[in-house]
């Protein structure tokens, strides 16, 4: 198991965030507008979906989603709010997966993937660079050519600021995808949870990237 997985599982108060209290994320949103609702070939992966906000909301519009989770309990908790919510059992998969790792599909299958505190806040913090290229790997390999990575992102440590948060992830991202828009925004979830002190301000450096899966995996460079 990942160092990032673990700490999922263990101390992280930002990973099981209550989901009634919480709108979809701006990632959610921006997907379910980019492509065309009801498209059953248009299958979603909602990476590191906690219990199921953006997953829900996503095949409320229409979308087959896949939920990948570490936590089984917060897909358990999922999986009851769709039967409850009658999402048809083929619409929606869920999956105890480790990020850092091997995700289980078949090249070029997936249409987009929505990634929300994940990237930033979790897997680099505790796996680096090294962690967070296995996963950009796998979500490059799955994604169909042209295909979608949305993700709101931060680096809770090191700190770095606006500026140099996005050059930052502009050469981790260089390779596998390249950004189609980028602009700052804050995370929600600060609003909702009892994180600590230290993380609720509103200059914490975070930014909402969409990234476009680069037709040729070119020599990834190391990056500081």
């Amino acid at each position: 198991m990942s160092e990032s997985a673990k700490a999922h599982m263990g101390v992280l108060p930002f990973c099981h965030p209550i989901v009634e209290d919480l709108p979809p994320s701006k990632a959610a949103r921006f997907i379910a507008k980019a492509l065309p609702h009801g498209v059953k070939r248009r299958i979603i992966i909602d990476a590191g979906c906690g219990e199921g906000r953006d997953t829900l909301f996503l095949l409320d519009k229409g979308f087959p989603v896949i939920a990948l989770e570490i936590s089984r309990k917060n897909l358990y908790k999922l999986s009851n709010k769709a039967k409850d919510a009658r999402i048809p059992s083929e619409r929606l998969h869920c999956l105890n997966v480790d990020l850092v790792g091997s995700i289980p599909f078949k090249d070029a299958t997936i249409e987009a993937v929505s990634d929300v505190w994940v990237l930033g806040s979790v897997i680099l913090p505790h796996d680096g660079v090294t962690g967070a290229r296995k996963y950009l790997g796998e979500i490059y390999r799955i994604l169909k050519p042209g295909g979608l990575f949305v993700s709101e992102c931060e680096t809770i440590k090191p700190r770095r600021s606006q500026r140099d948060l996005s050059k930052y992830l502009s050469k981790l991202l260089d390779g596998y995808f390249k950004i189609i828009k980028s602009r700052a925004t804050t995370a929600d979830y600060y609003h909702f949870l009892k994180v600590p002190i230290s993380h609720r301000t509103r200059t914490q450096p975070a930014l909402f990237v969409v990234a476009q899966k680069t037709k040729i995996n070119r020599l990834i460079k190391p990056i500081s």
